[in-house]
């Protein structure tokens, strides 16, 4: 029995690998964001801004109204989801979601308590906390042009500077000259201004540097072109790929690796061991030099080998285990080489410090020419295609200019 020329034993087994990778996976073995116990007690403030400006006040109210029914009622709310999240193997900011109504409702009404209060002194001290962080825009448009993102400075990005010096005197005035009573409205038209100003002015020049828009761009004349190929994202996988290449791909090194760990070493833990070793040989390689990605030399490759060996022999991963995370690696990325065996055009997209650790490993990458390197928001990324598929766009008339390619080393 099929459905839509696919067997139900297909389904079934695609539903039930599904169902465990986004519920068991996610929670214990972290297949996809793992992150200590107390990534969310560093996100959460920057997610709360600007009104983390007021969380001393916050808890110190919260604590002395911790009998009242209302609150105890927000913080059961609030804290058993805060716990398991963090608990949780997997984490990504978005998770904490469910418990933003409730934080709300407590910030605002402690915030309000504080504005109806006589204690001037903590508003004040807030809001010359809020005057100093205004000054930062100052140097934003001078400080873009160090960047990579220097050719997406455009004269409307003086309009940060401007806003941030008026929002940083109107607070600073609030702190001085008032009892700053009005710091929550000062604060809040500040923020709105400030980001009409980012949506109207600066994201629309910024956009092409931030967008995966331009860096899909060869998937999307394949589709046009209706030439069948395999796209493969190895080492990441994010919605805004397949939105702009308008197709899905099929994410590689993504999940947690098969390590096959030797019966001498029972003590260690495969999903500690993949994180750790990544961690390593990415920042082993970070500096090796590539003078051509398409044409790497047995120089360099021998160089990106020996610092993979020195870096993980030095954090003290034994020899056995280096070949069981080799081995994983090759396995994992092996759909690669099987697409060129086969003749099937592919496209892989992967970070630029994951194609520099995995020339150390993987050997049919070399088969791989990259016809597009660049910046995605804060990933420096490429784009990789086999024979087939160079064939393919020379087809259709989109050769890459594959002279020009330079892979950056990760920031």
């Amino acid at each position: 029995m099929a459905v839509a020329g696919i067997g139900v034993e297909s389904v079934q087994a695609d539903l039930g690998t599904g169902l465990f990778r986004q519920t068991i996976g996610r929670f214990f073995l972290g297949v996809s964001h793992a992150h200590w116990p107390w990534y969310y007690l560093e996100t959460l403030p920057v997610d709360l801004f600007p009104w983390t400006l007021f969380l001393p006040w916050v808890l110190v109210s919260v604590w002395a109204r911790r009998r009242d029914a209302n609150v105890r009622f927000l913080l059961a709310w609030i804290v058993p989801a805060f716990i398991f999240f963090s608990i949780c193997i997997g984490k990504r900011g978005l998770y904490l979601l469910p418990i933003f109504p409730p934080m709300t409702i407590l910030v605002a009404h402690s915030m309000l308590q504080l504005i109806d209060s006589d204690r001037a002194t903590w508003r004040k001290r807030t809001a010359l906390a809020w005057a100093i962080l205004p000054l930062a825009l100052v140097a934003a448009p001078f400080a873009i042009r160090q960047t990579e993102y220097a050719d997406a400075w455009a004269p409307s990005f003086y309009a940060l500077p401007i806003l941030g010096a008026l929002a940083a005197a109107h607070a600073l005035y609030i702190a001085l000259a008032t009892p700053a009573a009005g710091v929550h409205r000062a604060i809040a038209t500040h923020v709105i201004a400030i980001e009409f100003a980012i949506a109207l002015l600066i994201l629309p020049a910024a956009n092409p540097h931030l967008s995966a828009r331009e860096f899909c761009a060869p998937m999307r004349a394949l589709n046009n072109a209706r030439v069948p190929y395999d796209l493969y994202s190895v080492g990441m996988s994010r919605e805004e790929y397949i939105y702009y290449s308008e197709r899905p791909h099929t994410p590689l090194l993504t999940d947690v690796l098969p390590l096959v760990i030797p019966p001498d070493e029972p003590n260690v833990n495969p999903i500690e061991l993949q994180i750790r070793a990544k961690k390593i040989v990415g920042r082993a390689v970070e500096n090796v030099p590539i003078a051509d990605p398409n044409n790497v030399t047995p120089r360099e490759r021998k160089l990106i080998e020996d610092a993979i060996h020195d870096a993980l022999d030095k954090e003290g991963v034994s020899a056995p285990l280096r070949e069981a995370f080799g081995l994983a690696v090759i396995d994992a990325t092996s759909a690669l080489d099987k697409a060129t065996e086969a003749g099937t055009p592919a496209l892989a997209m992967m970070n630029s410090k994951d194609y520099r650790w995995l020339l150390g490993f993987v050997n049919h990458i070399e088969y791989y020419r990259v016809i597009d390197a660049g910046s995605v928001g804060s990933r420096n990324v490429v784009l990789l295609a086999n024979p087939p598929m160079l064939e393919a766009l020379a087809g259709i008339g989109a050769v890459p200019d594959i002279g020009r390619i330079h892979v950056e080393s990760p920031r």
